[in-house]
């Protein structure tokens, strides 16, 4: 098995997704084989990041695999009260 990397943020909306895209990009660039997941999403169901990450990178993996975890409510913790 090769690195793994985890890529974190404090807030919705701060970039994770982008970052993830940008350094898949630049891994790819010096030949090494690049996978992502994006273990629990909410909103629109597998419609957001991870179908981007799934389209844009060009992946193969099911959908299912890089986002196993799908709530189909927008369920951050700033969204209300």
């Amino acid at each position: 098995m090769g690195r793994i990397y985890f890529v974190t943020g404090t807030d919705t909306g701060v970039g994770k997704t982008m970052a993830v895209y940008a350094l898949a990009l630049l891994l790819r660039a010096q030949g090494v084989s690049v996978g992502v997941m994006k273990p629990v999403q909410s909103g629109n169901e597998r419609l957001g990041d991870a179908r981007f990450l799934k389209k844009s990178l060009g992946l193969t993996d099911d959908i299912r695999d890089i986002n196993p975890y799908a709530a189909p409510e927008p369920i951050s913790p700033h969204g209300g009260a």
